[in-house]
């Protein structure tokens, strides 16, 4: 194919030279004998490659230069060669389509349909429409539940996530919470050394109770005595302070107690005077209307 393509390429310089070269106008003879050279230049290569045969391409493909043009011969044994190979495979092609052509098909004629009627199919296809819908509404339910489900997986990945937060929370609270106990009692044990230092050093000294050599022991013995002592008479004066208060608060509630009841027993007092005089005044004007009498007397001493 290659061999044509480059025949056509040749034809085709060929005619491009001969119409656009400058020695192609009509009043140019020397275009024209530029022209015929050419064409006995291509048919003596011509008759060269007939003659030559087995020469080599570069031998049979010759350059020809005209103008601004390059001509190359096409190698018309090479082209004879590939028409050769296309044709052969063209006709293997078609021998190969008539042995393969599928043969004629043989079938027994049958009714097509199956053997329900009509009426039958009508109503399996109604069924099948009735139970596409609650196939739909089965899928439906399926659908949310999945979604409902990943949704409750999802919650319990989260209360598992806060619950080992709060977990780590609680842990760090307790070691938290045990160092201020630790830093705590180390501070107590502290004030307690100090107070007894203190004391120790506030105590009176007896001659009859005092030893010779006190050792570590009496001396410690002392501290613990001393220290207790003093809690327990601060723990009685407090106690004494609570007393005091609650005693102060009961006389006040019992002073109050009694002012209320003095009240109410003056406010009784003085409406049932006010009520029977007021009665006293309405009887002595029921019994004595032309009598002149004054309200509120009652002829009783004040």
């Amino acid at each position: 194919m290659s061999g044509v393509g480059g025949w056509r390429e040749g034809s085709r310089y060929r005619t491009a030279t001969a119409f656009n070269t400058p020695s192609s106008s009509q009043g140019n003879p020397h275009g024209n004998k530029e022209t015929e050279k050419g064409e006995n230049t291509q048919k003596l290569t011509a008759s060269e490659e007939k003659q030559g045969g087995q020469a080599s391409a570069h031998q049979q493909q010759q350059k020809q230069y005209v103008g601004s043009y390059v001509l190359v011969t096409p190698n018309e044994t090479r082209r004879k060669q590939l028409q050769q190979i296309a044709k052969k495979e063209l006709e293997d092609l078609e021998q190969w389509k008539k042995e393969h052509r599928p043969g004629p098909i043989m079938l027994m004629p049958q009714r097509l349909g199956g053997n329900e009627s009509e009426a039958r199919v009508r109503q399996n296809q109604q069924m099948i429409l009735m139970q596409s819908k609650y196939q739909k509404k089965h899928k439906r339910e399926e659908y949310v539940k999945a979604k409902k489900a990943a949704e409750e997986a999802e919650i319990l990945k989260k209360k598992a996530i806060q619950r080992e937060k709060a977990e780590r929370l609680e842990v760090k609270k307790r070691q938290e919470e045990m160092q201020r106990r630790e830093m705590f009692l180390e501070d107590q044990k502290y004030k307690t050394n100090e107070l007894l230092n203190r004391l120790d050093v506030g105590l009176p000294k007896s001659d009859s109770c005092q030893i010779a050599n006190p050792g570590p022991e009496s001396t410690a013995w002392k501290r613990s005595h001393a220290y207790k002592q003093a809690l327990r008479e601060d723990e009685n004066r407090r106690l004494e302070e609570m007393r005091q208060e609650q005693q102060r608060k009961a006389e006040l509630l019992e002073f109050k107690q009694k002012q209320e009841e003095e009240t109410r027993t003056r406010t009784l007092k003085n409406e049932q005077r006010r009520v029977n005089n007021a009665f006293l005044d309405r009887l002595q004007n029921k019994t004595q209307p032309n009598n002149i009498y004054h309200p509120g007397y009652t002829g009783l001493p004040q």
